[in-house]
């Protein structure tokens, strides 16, 4: 099953918990700091420099600790959406500062764990069970229209349908569930929380638990997974999805790949933990490689993918 050679890439002087690649060897690393009850952290864009096996730091911005990455665009421009850990919503391209959206209906002590956005419509999931809304007018800028309780506990993950008409929402009190208009439709219980919330199309979408698992369901037919893998001594934390093959976090676990078969379901193909040392909190594909961040030992991994 070994199908990935690691190289550490970058030793970092915080915490890393979010990887994702902007386009061809560019990536975006986020960062969560605590100390002495201050969370401070930052987000920045690297090079990947193939010869040397390094990144290189191409911009640092201070923030706020970082909970999330995600990407919206607007008007043809792809910006990432930071969640922070004080109730503000980043966006940002590496070529530009960072813009806050206007937060106003999130109280300051909330912490915002994750963004989607489907049509004109943003939404943004918090620690306190709600999640709050916001719509795209015509000066390009979003403004607060409501927040709506949801669950129990923190929310970890929401994902909005390309249409911005059905909203999925996972939570630490162990169940994803389904909204349009404010109104369930459905909701399905996992055996700890749901962390991570994917639409594959407009019917499938990929949920991720702290229970190991990852599934991928049908709305119309959601009562059973259409296939389901599993993150060995880990979780599904955060997914990538590639078409043919899903890159996972898997904390304790590792790094983890599932692929395609040909009867175009998923089995996993790769897990590794070493050389990391901690958990994995953030993985993206990078070509056929991986990059993969791991917390507490601070330490990016450069995957590379080989052929026997």
């Amino acid at each position: 099953m070994d199908k990935y050679s690691p190289t550490v890439v970058l030793n970092t002087e915080t915490e890393p918990d979010g990887v994702y690649t902007y386009k061809e060897d560019h990536v975006i690393i986020s960062y969560y700091h605590l100390y002495n009850e201050r969370k401070t952290g930052s987000i920045c864009s690297y090079k990947v420099n193939r010869e040397t096996n390094q990144l290189e730091l191409l911009t640092n911005n201070r923030t706020p600790a970082i909970h999330n990455l995600g990407t919206v665009i607007v008007e043809d421009t792809k910006f990432i959406t930071a969640c922070t850990a004080n109730a503000k919503v980043l966006f940002f391209t590496p070529n530009d500062e960072l813009k806050e959206v206007n937060c106003a209906i999130i109280p300051e002590e909330c912490e915002v764990l994750s963004t989607s956005v489907g049509g004109e419509t943003l939404v943004a999931s918090r620690n306190d069970g709600y999640i709050s809304y916001w719509r795209l007018f015509r000066n390009g800028r979003w403004k607060p229209v409501k927040e709506v309780k949801c669950h129990d506990a923190e929310v970890w993950t929401v994902a909005m349908n390309i249409d911005g008409k059905t909203l999925l929402s996972g939570s630490d009190d162990t169940y994803c569930k389904a909204w349009t208009d404010d109104e369930m439709i459905f909701k399905i219980r996992f055996d700890a929380g749901v962390t991570d919330l994917i639409w594959r199309n407009q019917t499938n979408f990929l949920a991720g638990s702290y229970d190991g698992s990852v599934k991928e369901f049908d709305i119309r037919n959601w009562k059973k997974p259409l296939w389901e893998g599993h993150v060995d001594g880990g979780a599904g934390w955060r997914m990538s999805d590639q078409g043919n093959r899903i890159i996972v976090a898997g904390a304790c676990g590792g790094v983890v790949e599932f692929c395609q078969t040909s009867n175009r379901l998923f089995e996993k193909t790769f897990q590794k933990y070493e050389p990391h040392d901690s958990m994995v909190y953030g993985a993206d594909a990078l070509g056929n490689d991986i990059l993969a961040c791991s917390f507490y030992d601070k330490k990016v991994v450069l995957w590379r993918r080989y052929d026997n």
